[in-house]
């Protein structure tokens, strides 16, 4: 237990932090627009969304269609948001290095993804 509290108490470089924060950012969008796990959810919260509202052909447009088989949305455009609400944190992991925790998990989760579609097609 010393040995893990030893090596968060050393800094993180900062390059290091942002391609960790940039991997659990793009691990996150998936699963909130492509990932078949969250595919359900997805699907249930757009069907309760009003088409003639704008503000919900908005939201229907970044998650999917419920209609849609896939209803995958637009990871382009929801990275955006999910860059912007995490962006906080890259700033708190100075103070406190136990929040690299998930985006660690996270980013090692999207390299897993990523490295297991190399050569298929």
């Amino acid at each position: 237990m010393t040995f893990i509290i030893t090596l968060y108490d050393h800094h993180m470089p900062l390059a290091l932090t942002l391609v960790l924060y940039t991997l659990a950012v793009a691990r996150l969008t998936t699963i909130i627009t492509t990932d078949e796990i969250s595919r359900p959810a997805r699907q249930a919260l757009v069907r309760r969304f009003d088409p003639f509202n704008r503000l919900h052909r908005w939201i229907v447009y970044l998650l999917g269609d419920a209609d849609d088989q896939t209803a995958n949305g637009c990871p382009w455009c929801v990275s955006i948001w999910v860059g912007l609400l995490s962006a906080p944190l890259i700033v708190t992991v100075p103070t406190s290095p136990y929040l690299l925790v998930p985006v660690i998990g996270l980013a090692a989760s999207q390299v897993t993804g990523m490295i297991s579609r190399i050569g298929r097609s």
